[in-house]
């Protein structure tokens, strides 16, 4: 790591980075002073509402929604909940901002006046909202305080923390006096900057680009290996421990007596080990269902079974690793019971040694968080251990180095290591843009259009991909939802049968040890995944529904239509105790898929439409155009004939029949094309497909065949005056 620069350095490395970003004015205004502009005239509107005596809180939602990343949901998500019970409060509390002239003072009599589950956190999260709407009033002079850009920037630069003891408005006050001296310090430099919106926007790119040498900057003057300066961060960000924190500890309370009565009892009860196993509080071990399985249709024997691996598991006094080998892969084997769901259960039963972090290896295993470098550690190498060898030294490892800053709370060292993990990537996935440009190319696609999708999922939260079969719609979705949630996403299917029963929440059957039939109510993916989403409030969770229009989506959907348009609403639930209700998080989002050869969109019932952004995905339109040539040049160039043949073809059958009868690209996008297989592919896909269509029309099927279309392809191509041949070389 470079040598730790002074203060006078690190300022004139400072001014030298920001002389670079602002040599480029128009693409920092493009991308750091429009849209918050825009945020801002919106903030206007509602706080003159406010001042009028009318309806702002609509307005005041607007102010929040995309394109406003200036705010985490985590932070205005439980003021817009709070203001809607106690709209006059509310009321009162933002004309305390919008009178006087000391900011300091105005953003202390407003906090005083908001009570502390309208903003959780620490002082950090209830600045950020004060400020957004001082930047709304004023912009250009009211910087709007973001806690990491500017501590971040503060750090590297020395200026001196507020004193203890100080109030939110001094704090505010005291960044206030940074950004102006460091205005001070560009202006003398020559740099120009037009206001403090200027000044702010420099600091979040200080604090943010990823180019080597902002990153240099940062790392050679404030040592991002500083463990105890990123967990004071992580308290001051997320201000751990909230109430979701205390909702998951006191689940895992409850669910230890479960257990532990269930491993003494004669008669053991398994169906709250199902819900504990796949739901994501306190930690999630991902889908269940095979262990579900095994628990529904256990007899006594196989209920038996069960207990005496949980008693090995939880309760004998052998190393951990001896008990994970024997649960995993000896002889207390059961069916669906694997390392995540076993490690979830120890880390219950055992919360002061074992972190809620499952799986050894994976994205989001403990070797993964391992190897961040902040940690100095190294992961045990897979291969040279059993697998609960790997389980145990891994945990011994994060448990040991972060011991000196949690004590015995390990959930506390797993919301930290999770939260380093995205440490360089602002909460609820507003810095996954920058991974952008790779998941483009990835998909062939252009970056301007993820972005554009992305900006319509936050807008609405819910979006449906559109087209023709074999559009790769399912492909594009699962890659944008796995890229937006890594680890927090999942995936449903639609069909006829589907209902609200298997969607929400319904009545299944269950038996019991003595083989007795009853009913049991059980949540559907979707109050799970809402469940998971309220439990980690600071990240974005995603829901892929595939083939969304083949279901009867007002029966599927029930009350959640409401929901989906008033993410801030409060519903009861069709099989909710009396007295229960039930909203939506605003960080879960929805992406559907709908094949618009089985169901015109013109179908969709209006009410749903008007609740997704609609995205299409046709042959020959953007972002769809060029793709097969573009993937084929690329994988197969030796075939790249083939996205000819297919752009006529489907030129053909838009002009002819109708643009939703299109022939997709994924019929073609396979590692082993090859002549041989084109044929294969053209006679049992698309040919079946083009009878449907063109039923009875025997003469007019002739023209899309694969030898009628190569053949025009081929005269196409062939140079006027050259003699007549055969397909493109390698065609036949």
């Amino acid at each position: 790591m470079a040598a730790v620069m002074d203060e006078k350095r690190a300022l004139g490395a400072a001014v030298e980075l920001c002389r670079r970003v602002w040599a480029d004015r128009a693409r920092c205004d493009r991308e750091e002073r429009d849209y918050k502009l825009a945020v801002a005239r919106r903030v206007r509107e509602a706080l003159q509402a406010v001042q009028n005596g009318g309806d702002y809180l609509p307005i005041l939602r607007r102010a929040f929604a995309s394109p406003n990343n200036l705010t985490s949901y985590r932070v205005h998500g439980p003021f817009l909940t709070w203001a809607q019970a106690n709209p006059e409060q509310a009321r009162a509390a933002l004309r305390h901002l919008m009178s006087g002239d000391d900011p300091r003072e105005r953003i202390d009599r407003f906090l005083a006046e908001t009570p502390a589950e309208a903003v959780p956190g620490g002082t950090g999260n209830r600045l950020s909202l004060a400020s957004f709407f001082l930047f709304g009033q004023q912009p250009e002079q009211f910087p709007i305080f973001r806690h990491t850009p500017f501590n971040t920037v503060e750090r590297v630069l020395r200026f001196p923390v507020s004193l203890p003891g100080s109030t939110p408005g001094q704090v505010y006050g005291n960044h206030v006096t940074f950004a102006q001296k460091l205005r001070g310090a560009l202006q003398e430099a020559g740099i120009h900057v037009r206001d403090m919106l200027d000044v702010q926007s420099l600091i979040f790119i200080l604090s943010s680009r990823d180019d080597p040498e902002f990153t240099s900057w940062r790392n050679g003057a404030s040592p991002v290996n500083d463990l105890a300066s990123l967990v004071e961060r992580f308290r001051e960000e997320r201000g751990y421990p909230t109430t979701s924190d205390d909702a998951d500890l006191r689940a895992r309370a409850e669910w230890e007596a479960y257990l532990r009565d269930q491993l003494e009892t004669e008669q053991p009860d398994w169906h709250t080990l199902q819900w504990i196993i796949s739901s994501g509080t306190y930690g999630n071990p991902g889908p269940q269902s095979t262990l579900n399985g095994y628990i529904n249709t256990a007899d006594e024997e196989g209920s038996r079974a069960l207990q005496r691996t949980l008693r090995r598991l939880l309760l004998d006094d052998e190393p951990l690793a001896r008990r994970l080998d024997d649960v995993l892969e000896g002889g207390y084997r059961i069916r669906g019971l694997g390392e995540s769901g076993a490690m979830k259960l120890v880390s219950i039963v055992h919360p002061d040694r074992v972190l809620p972090v499952f799986p050894f290896g994976g994205e989001k295993g403990k070797a993964a968080l391992m190897r961040h470098p902040s940690l100095n550690l190294t992961p045990p190498v897979p291969g040279t251990a059993s697998r609960g060898q790997l389980a145990e030294r891994s945990n011994e490892m994060l448990r040991a180095r972060l011991e000196p800053y949690f004590g015995t709370d390990t959930h506390g060292m797993k919301e930290f290591l999770y939260w380093l993990s995205y440490a360089q990537t602002p909460p609820n996935g507003s810095g996954t843009e920058d991974r952008l440009p790779k998941l483009a190319d990835e998909l062939l696609v252009s970056e301007a259009f993820l972005r554009e999708v992305v900006d319509l999922l936050r807008d609405k939260c819910q979006i449906i991909f559109y087209g023709p079969p074999g559009t790769g719609k399912t492909y594009i979705a699962r890659k944008l939802m796995e890229h937006l949630a890594p680890g927090r996403h999942t995936v449903v299917q639609f069909h006829p049968a589907y209902g609200y029963e298997d969607f929400v929440q319904g009545y299944r059957p269950v038996s019991d040890a003595a083989g007795s039939l009853g009913y049991r109510l059980k949540p559907g993916p979707l109050l799970q995944m809402a469940r998971a989403a309220d439990a980690a409030r600071d990240h974005e969770h995603v829901m892929l529904i595939d083939e969304i229009n083949r279901g009867n989506l007002p029966r599927i959907f029930g009350e959640l239509l409401y929901l989906l348009e008033y993410r801030d609403s409060d519903v009861a639930l069709t099989y909710a105790e009396e007295g229960e209700l039930f909203s939506l998080p605003g960080n879960l989002k929805f992406i559907g898929t709908m094949n618009t050869a089985d169901r015109s969109i013109a179908l969709v019932d209006a009410a749903l439409r008007r609740r997704f952004h609609f995205v299409p995905l046709f042959p020959g339109e953007e972002p769809l155009d060029g793709f097969l040539d573009r993937w084929l040049q690329r994988h197969h160039p030796e075939m790249a004939y083939v996205a000819r043949l297919v752009d006529r073809l489907n030129e053909r059958l838009r002009r002819e029949l109708n643009a939703n009868l299109q022939v997709g690209h994924s019929h073609f996008t396979r590692k082993d094309l090859s002549p041989a297989v084109l044929q294969r592919v053209w006679k049992y896909d698309v040919m079946p497909f083009l009878q449907d269509q063109l039923f009875g029309q025997e003469r007019e099927l002739e023209r899309f065949t694969l030898e009628h279309l190569l053949a025009e392809t081929n005269a196409d191509d062939r140079p006027e005056g050259a003699p007549a041949g055969g397909a493109p070389a390698g065609a036949r």
